[in-house]
């Protein structure tokens, strides 16, 4: 999933007669409290064209103090030349935060 944005309008970018935008925003869960979502917002106007890709997850892991969440964002913007040929710029930044915690246990604790 982390990569649907690099897929659209990738091969062959088209001139757009619209300027509206098409959106798609996804979210699900799973198990050890997982949550993704993602967003993506494509469009422009006759030979200008841009994707906005971001995502997110986090979970609490399948192990003890596992916890993680991720951050992707991406943003391609492009023109698409006379000739049928086009110009792209595409730029992608992710933040893996990886959450650890440090755990003392204390004789006769519940932990």
């Amino acid at each position: 999933m982390q990569l649907e944005w690099a897929r659209r309008n990738l091969k062959n970018p088209k001139k757009r007669k619209d300027i509206k935008p098409d959106i798609e925003f996804k979210s699900s869960n799973g198990s050890y409290e997982t949550v993704n979502n993602y967003g993506v917002v494509e469009g422009g106007y006759k030979a200008f064209n841009y994707v906005l890709y971001v995502h997110n997850c986090s979970t609490d892991g399948y192990l003890r103090h596992g916890a993680s969440e991720t951050d992707n964002y991406a943003l391609m913007l492009g023109y698409v030349l006379p000739s049928e040929g086009y110009i792209k710029y595409m730029g992608a930044h992710s933040s893996c935060i990886l959450i650890r915690y440090i755990f003392v246990s204390f004789p006769g604790s519940a932990f």
